[in-house]
């Protein structure tokens, strides 16, 4: 049986991928805009309500932004000359009645909106589990200029989340980024 949604579920859907497609087109501007320096050193990062963890460099900024669909919508970025790692997160509340494949098909609608606005490709796709637990994907990509990304995006404890690594490709594909990447906890 195909779960169809109505025509206002869909309008709500879009405003909140175009509200999240703000927040990371947000993150990538940032980049080109600050040209900060500074210790790169990866330290533990507990959110302010204590949900999730990840190893940051400092220091750490973070916002809150407000989607089209009026939903909140937290970031949590390090920016330097050639690149930045950010978080991403909303609400994003899972129905104990969707499916597996439900929970895929609603990670394949949140990960087309990772840089769409910018002119990215997405040139690697793979399926993954947070702590064996929480369906995800592991994203890799381009943006004009030779900016490259990787992203991860996770439906985890009630929430949306994506990482994000952006910049040249030497910091994209450092060993900090990959640290980065594969160190975010939900607690």
């Amino acid at each position: 049986m195909a779960n169809r949604e109505a025509p206002a579920q869909l309008s709500k859907r879009s405003h909140s991928l175009r509200g999240l497609a703000l927040a990371a087109g947000a993150l990538s501007a940032g980049v080109f805009l600050l040209n900060g320096c500074g210790n790169s050193e990866l330290t533990s990062y507990v959110a302010d309500d204590g949900r999730y963890e990840v190893l940051m460099p400092r220091p750490v900024r973070t916002e809150v932004r407000t989607g089209p669909a009026g939903e909140r919508i937290d970031l949590l970025h390090y920016e330097r000359h050639d690149g930045a790692f950010g978080v991403v997160h909303k609400q994003s509340p899972i129905s104990v009645y969707e499916s597996e494949s439900d929970l895929r098909k609603r990670l394949e609608d949140n990960r087309s909106w990772v840089f769409q606005g910018e002119r990215g490709t997405i040139t690697s796709e793979t399926r993954l589990l947070l702590q064996e637990k929480w369906p995800g994907r592991k994203l890799e990509g381009k943006l004009p200029n030779n900016v490259r990304f990787r992203a991860r995006l996770y439906l985890a404890d009630g929430r949306l989340y994506q990482l994000i690594v952006i910049g040249k490709p030497s910091w994209v594909f450092s060993k900090d980024a990959t640290r980065f990447l594969e160190s975010f906890a939900v607690r």
